[in-house]
């Protein structure tokens, strides 16, 4: 027991069942619902660590961590196509454009009628798969974002002259999750442009690849101008 202020606080030793038990009896005494049966599962791990989600060790993500990276429909479809009895590891690295890739994917057979199995069509129905938000496609970000100082306006910009155009609030959906990811979970794919320009290296290049460069530099001050 830990004294804290005037409190004490205690960490309870669970037994299998306990967290259920204790649920069961919040769920009738305080909402007046009465919980479905008893079902064991297997625990969520991280990718990169031989650890399950603990927040006794500190090994964890909660839902407003992955909030950061992931939208609130993507969550819910990555834990709810698992069953219970299957163990299954969250990743922060490349795992997350998958993630995103597939949902988009299975979001776009859904709407057209596609989804065959019962079992993917339920967890898209539980993830709001129907309701679909207009925005960005975190891959397509993810591509440049950095490149161009994770400025949205910028974004904004460059995403009209793909022929689609977004609201800011569509592109913050995605955005801020973007920055977020490349910032505090992938910082090796943040890419910047050299403010001053490197003449040693450009010095060092053939006179082809310097007629390249030098054509790739026209055909960006065309396009910002």
């Amino acid at each position: 027991m830990q004294k804290l202020g005037d409190r004490n606080r205690i960490k309870l030793n669970w037994n299998v069942t306990g967290s259920y038990n204790v649920s069961k009896i919040i769920a009738k005494e305080i909402f007046d619902y009465e919980v479905p049966d008893y079902t064991a599962y297997e625990f969520i791990g991280l990718k990169g660590t031989n650890q399950k989600m603990s927040s006794s060790s500190g090994n964890v993500l909660t839902p407003k961590d992955l909030l950061l990276g992931y939208t609130p429909e993507l969550i819910l479809f990555m834990f709810a196509k698992y069953k219970p009895s299957a163990s299954f590891r969250i990743g922060l690295d490349e795992d997350v454009l998958r993630n995103y890739a597939e949902y988009d994917c299975y979001q776009t057979s859904y709407a057209k009628g596609l989804i065959k199995e019962e079992g993917i069509r339920l967890t898209l129905e539980l993830a709001c798969a129907a309701r679909i938000d207009r925005h960005p496609s975190f891959n397509q970000v993810a591509s440049n974002f950095s490149l161009i100082g994770f400025n949205q306006e910028l974004l904004q910009t460059s995403l009209s002259r793909t022929g689609v155009e977004y609201t800011m609030e569509e592109i913050y959906l995605i955005s801020d999750r973007v920055a977020h990811w490349i910032k505090y979970w992938n910082s090796h794919r943040s890419v910047s442009i050299n403010q001053k320009n490197n003449v040693l290296y450009f010095n060092s290049l053939t006179v082809e690849q310097r007629i390249k460069v030098n054509q790739l530099t026209e055909l960006l001050k065309n396009e910002t101008s």
